[in-house]
């Protein structure tokens, strides 16, 4: 169990934070772990880990981009959504602003 201990006070793995619960070792994966704070766990202190938050497009959204945005690339207005949505509070309905910021930022703008 030092083994593990040491892997969660260096916090080196790049895709994984590690915390100690009881007698296990808690992998998880670092795009899917919200912000926490230093906190015992085990005897052991957890790293802080900055986690930035998971925004998911349903495929019926991601369908209506067809009749939005015809010619754009569907991948690329995903991303900038995503990005854009990222530094955002958390919407009630994210497929409803998604749908709202993809008619904003492609109306009057031809695809690229």
């Amino acid at each position: 169990m030092a083994h593990v201990r040491n892997l969660v006070r260096s916090n080196h793995l790049p895709d994984y934070a590690v915390t100690v619960e009881g007698d296990k070792a808690v992998f998880y994966k670092r795009d899917d772990v919200k912000p926490w704070r230093e906190k015992e766990c085990g005897g052991v202190e957890t790293a802080d880990v900055a986690r930035p938050k998971t925004i998911r497009i349903s495929q019926h959204a991601f369908d209506q981009m067809a009749e939005l945005a015809p010619r754009w690339d569907k991948h690329m207005l995903e991303g900038m959504y995503v990005e854009w949505a990222r530094n955002k509070d958390a919407a009630r309905n994210e497929d409803a602003r998604f749908i709202g910021w993809l008619k904003s930022y492609t109306k009057g703008k031809a695809a690229p």
